[in-house]
């Protein structure tokens, strides 16, 4: 599926940032368009401040993540999680090449309890996910393997980690968000 040789370094959003060779999903849309959900973004762009905490989970390749580092600057921080084996491991080439150092990431998914779960990877990067009996499966021809991977509530992990708040909660799990706001209460209400 990956073939490091078609890797390309474009400049988006004002930073350097590979793309996943063969991705038929964000990778193919930053090469033609050289941007991502063009509202989403400008939206994502005015809601954020200097100093803010991002909690970005779906992060896929660090579109979003990129961006919101750069918008909330050496004061701020983003805790960044992605589910996909190869998304993660782009997301980790990306953020290696931000300026800033503001950025952490984490290989899991989040939900409703801590455990394991099922995984799609869908040969269109943003169209990996996870697999639940409440969700309509991706199309069958997009899918290249299944895998178990870890599952873990939010208000599990920022305990853990000991982050005390959060200013900013961005979302892209293709269905499985209602999954991971019963995992997220306690950070919710804080």
């Amino acid at each position: 599926f990956i073939n490091q040789k078609n890797e390309k370094l474009l400049e988006i959003n004002g930073h350097p940032f590979f793309t996943v060779p063969n991705d038929k999903g964000i990778s193919e849309e930053l090469l033609m368009f050289k941007t991502h959900e063009p509202l989403s973004t400008k939206i994502l762009s005015k809601s954020l401040k200097s100093g803010m905490v991002c909690l970005d989970i779906g992060s896929n390749i660090g579109y979003y993540t990129c961006l919101e580092s750069l918008i909330v600057g050496n004061s701020g921080k983003i805790i960044a999680i992605e589910p996909s084996p190869i998304n993660f491991k782009y997301l980790q080439k990306n953020v290696s090449l931000q300026k800033i150092k503001n950025i952490s990431t984490f290989n899991f998914a989040c939900g409703d309890y801590d455990g394991t779960i099922k995984f799609a990877i869908s040969d269109r990067s943003n169209w990996s996910r996870v697999i639940s009996e409440d969700l309509l499966d991706a199309p069958p021809d997009s899918i290249i393997t299944e895998q178990e991977i870890p599952l873990v509530q939010v208000d599990t992990f920022l305990s853990e980690q000991k982050v005390e708040k959060i200013d900013f909660l961005r979302m892209d799990v293709e269905g499985y968000e209602y999954h991971i706001l019963k995992g997220c209460v306690k950070t919710i209400e804080k």
